[in-house]
């Protein structure tokens, strides 16, 4: 294999495997028998709880955006300021958008980048309430002054209660889920893993079929994987090694802070939150777009995102490799969501729409040398944006290499980095980019 030089090759970590997580359907008792897989697979599953909602916490932060699915509606409604959170509500924390909520047992969850929660009431005497993670990033933390402080979380098959031990502590909650690469995700189960990250303080989990409690001080880490609890192994961590989002504050890019800013001065109380992004996605500048496209897409309306991507205006790289990794991880979610994805790129585009969500699965090494790697080097050529972006999108994924295309040049501005691919093509050099 060839390794890249730096000037030709960057690696970006966002380009890995998406963590795209699905939503688990899960048990309203500490269950013996975990939810079938099949049942975690549905995107719309409503939360765990059976039985009349209750009161189990406030949307305080006046500050924030939450965002609320209405079921007699059918459609998701911004919160309002201080109001009360019901045990069968949905939740989610749009993209680059600060969300964030309390429970009544003394704990702040914040929804990251796109998050999906369900809220769960408590599971017993003395039990607090909690959350489903269904998929994405959340920061858990105590409310000032109360500590201890627990909550009852459900994440993918797994369950159990964390509990914060001092006003320090913060724990982040990543479920990921990873379809097989190269085949059709509507066809298949994606892998689901749970990690827990304890950024800072002293925490403790307690799965709720082995009721073994697993103390941590932070930094530390803990995976989770399977439908039944694993032997206790916190793996170290040093604080440079924790994802940058586990304290609760994400990297923002100045561009993403102000073009976050000024999209929550275009959504309102009084009319659902698609239709306000939907106008928000014609506004004359392109940032604003982006991010109202990539939140309409964790809201599950893809043809805006979709449509990003054979827009000129996106030219910048980090812009429409987003727009993609968007839409990779939303049809790993799980065969529901992979067939709405399809279905809005039959309504958008039928001529190509086979061939847009094909690419959008990625492509093993053993494909590549089959020929999908000519097809791929070939479409850098194609006269439609969105196929050119998609297979340069592929082949850097898979090597890590740029050989200064870009996708939004002008015909024969491409033809010299086209002329550079089919070279590692024809010297068999299209393949994984060496470790490290």
């Amino acid at each position: 294999s060839t390794t890249a030089t730096t000037a030709d090759a960057m690696p970006d970590e966002s380009l890995d495997e998406p963590p795209t997580p699905d939503e688990a359907t899960a048990a309203d008792a500490p269950r013996e028998n975990p939810s079938d897989a099949a049942d975690a697979d549905n995107d719309s599953a409503q939360p765990a709880d059976a039985g009349p909602p209750q009161e189990v916490g406030t949307f305080d932060a006046a500050q924030e955006i939450l965002v609320r699915y209405d079921p007699n509606a059918d459609t998701w409604m911004l919160v309002p300021p201080e109001s009360p959170l019901l045990s069968s509500d949905r939740l989610v924390g749009l993209p680059t958008l600060p969300s964030s909520f309390t429970l009544s047992s003394g704990v702040r969850v914040s929804l990251l980048d796109g998050a999906r929660v369900g809220l769960l009431k408590p599971n017993g005497q003395d039990q607090p309430p909690g959350v489903q993670l269904f998929h994405g990033r959340i920061v858990i933390e105590p409310i000032p002054g109360q500590t201890p402080a627990s909550l009852r979380l459900v994440a993918g098959e797994r369950e159990g209660i964390v509990a914060l031990e001092d006003p320090a502590s913060k724990v982040g909650v990543e479920v990921r889920t990873q379809s097989t690469l190269g085949t059709d995700p509507r066809q298949s189960r994606p892998r689901r893993t749970i990690d827990l990250y304890v950024a800072a303080g002293r925490a403790v989990w307690t799965d709720a079929i082995s009721e073994t409690p697993e103390r941590f001080t932070g930094p530390a880490h803990r995976r989770l994987q399977g439908r039944a609890p694993t032997p206790p192994r916190p793996e170290a961590a040093s604080e440079e090694l924790l994802p940058d989002w586990a304290d609760g504050t994400p990297p923002l890019s100045p561009l993403d802070r102000r073009a976050a800013a000024d999209l929550m001065k275009g959504l309102s109380l009084d009319k659902p939150v698609t239709v306000s992004l939907e106008e928000l996605a014609t506004h004359r500048r392109a940032e604003i777009r982006s991010l109202a496209a990539r939140c309409l897409a964790s809201l599950d309306e893809f043809e805006t995102l979709l449509a990003a991507l054979d827009d000129p205006a996106f030219r910048p790289e980090p812009v429409w490799m987003n727009h993609v990794e968007t839409l990779v991880a939303a049809i790993q979610r799980g065969p529901e969501v992979a067939e709405r994805v399809h279905e809005a790129l039959v309504r958008q585009r039928p001529a190509d729409a086979d061939l847009i969500f094909r690419m959008l699965w990625g492509y093993t090494p053993e494909q590549i040398a089959a020929g999908e790697g000519k097809r791929l080097v070939d479409r850098l050529d194609d006269q439609r944006l969105a196929v050119r972006c998609l297979a340069f999108w592929n082949l850097y994924r898979l090597t890590g290499m740029r050989l200064y295309y870009r996708p939004h040049d002008k015909q024969n501005a491409r033809q010299q980095a086209i002329q550079r691919w089919r070279q590692r093509l024809e010297e068999g050099l299209i393949e994984p980019a060496a470790p490290g």
